[in-house]
């Protein structure tokens, strides 16, 4: 199975039926019914271990280290795609400056208009672009935009259920 397709199927969702489908599509269909016997659905993939695979009858090492190798793929895909979803977007204009800023911004002419900032939040990035204020000089018409990107990864003690809800009004309470 091509990696592109690991991403675009989810296999946190799969059954065992699918699972076993699976094995066919790597060639390993002699383990299929062994996979059903265990109850090896898609969410406990990517936690296997040889040992596991051992206990559920996978015998020749070379599988268990070639199933054990798709399995960690199918985990890195699914991290993948939970890093890079876009979980909220959406432009804003930021007024520093008060009401004076806000009437400049609203009633400059159309090709000095300043577009809004652009937020993007993702499972790993907050990504900001914004207007580069440093080579800004008189008319606005020569405004360039600047993106920047501030990595998530270092936040702890979160896991995808807070991330889905990260975006709320802040009414759900802190389980």
């Amino acid at each position: 199975m091509p990696k592109n397709e690991l991403v675009a199927v989810d296999p946190e969702k799969w059954d065992v039926k699918r699972v076993g489908k699976w094995l066919g599509d790597i060639g390993m269909s002699d383990y299929v019914g062994c996979f059903q016997q265990h109850c090896v659905e898609g969410k406990t993939l990517g936690l296997l271990t040889e040992n596991h695979l051992k206990e559920i009858g996978v015998t020749a090492i070379g599988h268990r280290v070639l199933l054990h190798q798709k399995c960690h793929e199918i985990r890195r895909a699914a991290v993948h795609k939970l890093r890079t979803e876009i979980l909220w977007e959406s432009d804003e204009m930021i007024y520093t400056g008060g009401c004076q800023d806000w009437c400049f911004k609203q009633c400059v002419c159309y090709p000095c208009r300043v577009d809004p900032d652009h937020y993007k939040l993702t499972g790993s990035a907050l990504y900001v672009s914004e207007v580069d204020n440093s080579k800004v000089k008189g008319c606005n018409c020569q405004v360039s935009k600047q993106t920047r990107t501030i990595d998530l990864s270092a936040i702890t003690g979160t896991n995808d259920y807070y991330a889905h809800s990260a975006c709320d009004c802040g009414c759900a309470a802190d389980v």
